[in-house]
């Protein structure tokens, strides 16, 4: 949900100042149909989840592992395009830190309270998936690579509060770079090499 309302804002920014959308539709992305596919393995997790993480080799881990490798392929492919590789650094981080602690996102109770979990966080516990998320309960000191995970907060006034990793932090700007290059197209170029 951040990554659309950061590409939102992004793009509104972007025409203000001169870019132009039309030049979206010029953009050559191989194998892309990959992303929809990811992404409706990732909803399938997000608005039907189960109550506890399991392990790494669960059948809910394994989906969220295998979104990821088709994240990763569509990347490989599209690596010559402007920011795509700032998107899969970010991806990479995100999967490392998901892939050693059980295949969800960490975060703590405290950090759910700050974007607005407050009724539900006491009564989350260790090991607990929060729901419409890809996190995972876990206090810092149980989860691996924790400096990695959902530590940073977006808190109110920001429309839906929120809370980012490295990894989303270098997604967002990856697609920042990407929309604005493929914005400031010339007319006589097609490529975003």
């Amino acid at each position: 949900m951040i990554l659309i309302a950061l590409c939102l804002a992004f793009l509104l920014g972007l025409v203000v100042v001169g870019g132009r959308v039309s030049n979206l539709d010029r953009i050559e992305v191989r194998w892309g149909w990959l992303a929809p596919l990811a992404f409706l393995m990732q909803a399938y997790l997000i608005f039907f989840p189960a109550e506890r993480a399991g392990d790494l080799l669960g059948a809910r881990s394994l989906l969220l592992t295998l979104s990821h490798v088709l994240l990763f392929v569509l990347v490989w492919q599209n690596r010559h395009i402007t920011g795509v590789k700032l998107i899969g650094l970010g991806l990479l981080l995100n999967f490392l830190v998901m892939v050693v602690n059980g295949g969800f996102m960490p975060i703590t109770p405290h950090t759910l309270a700050q974007i607005g979990y407050d009724g539900n966080a006491p009564q989350l516990e260790t090991g607990y998936i929060v729901g419409r998320t890809k996190n995972v309960v876990m206090v810092p000191g149980d989860a691996s690579l924790w400096f990695l995970s959902d530590i940073m907060v977006i808190p109110r006034p920001f429309p839906i509060p929120t809370a980012l990793s490295v990894g989303d932090l270098l997604i967002a700007l990856g697609v920042f770079v990407f929309l604005r290059k493929a914005m400031f197209l010339p007319k006589a170029r097609a490529s975003l090499v």
